[in-house]
């Protein structure tokens, strides 16, 4: 809050720009430590509750900004007028008790009796009785996870504010029309994707989404009319919304406790490189080629589409909290999807054999 109020009172570019930077690294790290703080207190079906229900504030809040924009014209007007708010979320985990920590890195910290506290109040809460696991095997599959998690997070932020910060060239229409729109339908999609990840998994929820984001993006060429281009944009952002919403919850429950601040962070790397090389793919290769753009984020969303297949289905398993549990889950449950089926059902047909012959 502090940076971007200071931010409307800047003398230089200079100056402007060292603000700005400290707010992007300040939000982007508070984001980080709370989604992955939430993520650790749930479990079972809320973790997808809260998970995707993160990031239905974030659209609201993005379908405020023409509202705002039109209520203080001023930049530096606009800059202190969506960094006051920032007081409600401090003024919130200063009351005691509100945020306790989180019962998983304190168990890992070895601060047992102080997650046993917390535990056994929220048991007490929902009626419920804890269940321990613990699991100590090594294997290895947690690497492959990983950068492909990375590639993920940078084509879907790639993509999403490729389509965003040039929804004015990319997307036909007026441009504050065009941003509420798309923020009305970043909503749908996260409610949408709640269901989807439930009834349908993570693995496949992601990589549909991403192909038919990436689908809709690289037909829109072929596309002579307006109207038309228009709906296959906001399509493709509409199910990359969905998708950028998927990483963050599957990359939570992919990367153990131990590391899941560190791997979710680095995600977020990876989704600022590609937030950074967005704007310029859309402006200045849409001025060699208009095509390009579109072509160029729609065949990275179709080659992310088939890269998240080799990742393992994290629905309804527990949360690997050491970086063997990680290496375990991955190696046993990661790999092509299809051959994945296909294997098991080989060594199901040779445990049917050997029964019979027996």
């Amino acid at each position: 809050m502090i940076f971007g109020v200071s931010v409307a009172f800047s003398t230089s570019m200079v100056i402007f720009t060292l603000l700005r930077w400290c707010v992007a690294v300040c939000s982007v790290s508070m984001f980080t430590c709370g989604y992955v703080y939430c993520m650790e207190i749930v479990g079972g079906n809320w973790v997808t509750y809260i998970g995707i229900g993160l990031e239905i504030p974030w659209s609201f809040a993005y379908m405020l900004i023409p509202v705002v924009s039109w209520v203080f014209p001023a930049w530096n007007q606009f800059t202190i007028a969506v960094s006051i708010p920032i007081i409600l979320m401090i003024i919130i985990l200063l009351i005691p008790g509100m945020a306790p920590e989180s019962p998983r890195w304190l168990l890992i910290q070895g601060r047992i009796d102080d997650a046993d506290k917390i535990l056994d109040c929220a048991s007490k809460m929902n009626g419920k009785n804890i269940e321990k696991t613990k699991i100590s095997t090594e294997k290895p599959g947690l690497r492959r996870s990983t950068l492909i998690m990375y590639y993920l997070f940078f084509t879907n932020s790639f993509v999403y504010y490729g389509l965003t910060l040039n929804s004015g060239s990319l997307i036909p229409g007026d441009l504050h029309i065009n941003i509420i729109v798309s923020a009305i339908l970043e909503i749908l999609a996260n409610v949408l994707t709640i269901f989807s990840f439930i009834y349908a998994g993570r693995r496949l929820s992601v990589c549909i989404s991403m192909f038919i984001g990436g689908f809709c993006l690289i037909i829109i060429p072929a596309v002579s009319a307006t109207i038309g281009k228009t709906i296959l944009a906001q399509i493709g952002r509409f199910t990359i919304t969905g998708s950028f919403s998927m990483v963050f919850v599957y990359a939570v429950e992919i990367f153990p406790t131990v590391v899941r601040n560190v791997g979710l962070g680095s995600s977020s790397m990876f989704a600022r490189i590609g937030s950074i090389i967005a704007p310029y793919i859309g402006r200045e290769c849409g001025k060699l080629f208009p095509a390009a753009p579109v072509l160029i984020f729609g065949a990275s969303s179709l080659l992310a589409s088939l890269l998240v297949l080799f990742l393992p289905e994290t629905r309804n398993n527990t949360l690997p909290d050491t970086i063997e549990e990680g290496e375990l889950f991955n190696a046993e449950n990661g790999g092509f999807m299809l051959c994945k089926k296909k294997k098991a059902d080989v060594d199901a047909s040779a445990n049917f054999n050997l029964k019979n012959t027996a």
